[in-house]
């Protein structure tokens, strides 16, 4: 359990199997396993493990709200959909991360109006989440609300905290030519994270599309100097030669 605590699931993994050695059906064990697994992508294995959790204690919340995530996982949200109504319980409004897996399951089911429902509670619960509030924008995004999503995910790069929504701005902005925005981003995205790799990477890729390929070649030779395994980089580089 403390390995698990720590991060160190693959530690977690070996110490759990043997105790489920010797009582397989040790439930609280059982659980531990299957979470385990789910650390370790092994998502398969974690949905056996959780059935079997559930087989002996149906009601076991933690367990469905876990298998509810390992569907998503493993690419299943219409099996999701059927975990949800048994985790959505009254007394339960206030969890910010709950109302935000919901959020995902009704959005990888293409209910964009509940997944914006959803996200939206989950942000306002966690204000400081930026997962949270960059799950929102890409549901509106989906929508169609397009102004609207580009508008909170520049709320959100600009916050430093999320990657991941300067990557999705910046795709966006380059998806519906406005590679001028996108440049700008793009720079500050660097500007906000100098040492990262993918931010080298996605400037090189706004300075390819506006044609400025030694402006391009440059922040690809810093994103291999940072990360010489920085794969796309590496084969972008090569088409250049």
């Amino acid at each position: 359990l403390l390995a698990y605590r720590d991060g160190q699931y693959a530690e977690a993994h070996k110490y759990v199997e043997i105790a489920l050695t010797g009582d397989p059906a040790h439930l609280p064990a059982l659980f531990l396993a299957a979470a385990t697994d789910y650390q370790l992508q092994e998502y398969q294995r974690a949905e056996t493990r959780l059935r079997q959790v559930l087989d002996k204690s149906p009601l076991h919340f933690a367990a469905q709200k876990l298998l509810m995530a390992t569907y998503l996982r493993l690419g299943q949200p219409n099996r999701a959909a059927k975990v949800l109504p048994y985790v959505l319980r009254p007394g339960l409004e206030n969890d910010a991360d709950l109302a935000a897996l919901a959020g995902e399951v009704f959005l990888s089911n293409r209910d964009f109006r509940n997944a914006d429902l959803f996200f939206s509670h989950a942000a306002k619960l966690d204000p400081d989440s930026s997962d949270k509030k960059t799950a929102l924008a890409m549901t509106r995004l989906r929508e169609g609300k397009t102004e609207q999503a580009l508008s909170e995910l520049d709320q959100v790069a600009a916050g430093g905290k999320s990657v991941a929504a300067s990557r999705i701005l910046i795709e966006e902005l380059l998806r519906s030519g406005r590679t001028e925005q996108a440049l700008q981003q793009a720079q500050k995205m660097v500007a906000r994270t100098p040492d990262s790799a993918e931010s080298h990477y996605f400037l090189a890729a706004v300075l390819y599309a506006k044609g400025d390929m030694n402006a391009a070649r440059t922040s690809l030779d810093r994103c291999v100097q940072i990360d010489p395994l920085f794969f796309p980089a590496v084969k972008t580089l090569a088409s250049l030669d």
